[in-house]
């Protein structure tokens, strides 16, 4: 990626959740982003991940996990971050 696509890309600041469904995806995220930019530029943004292998990772990399579901599939994932929202309101 150019910087200037991540800056199109990212650069409004108005993403509420990054979901990531491995490590590697997490992993290469943050490589391309960047771990400064990511908690300057998402400092607001929620991150779920899909188990706690993917969490494990994000945790390892100084970033906060909001939601974890209980089963590591993609309905799972996508029902934890509904009951995550639900719960902010």
């Amino acid at each position: 990626y150019e910087e200037a696509d991540l800056e199109r890309f990212f650069g409004s600041g108005k993403i509420d959740l990054l979901t990531f469904a491995s490590a590697s995806t997490l992993r290469h995220f943050v490589e391309i982003v960047g771990k400064e930019r990511l908690k300057r530029q998402f400092k607001e943004s929620r991150l779920a991940c899909i188990g706690p292998v993917t969490a494990a990772a994000a945790t390892a990399l100084g970033l906060e996990v909001a939601v974890v579901p209980k089963d590591y599939t993609f309905p799972a994932l996508t029902a934890a971050i509904v009951d995550y929202y639900q719960n902010l309101a």
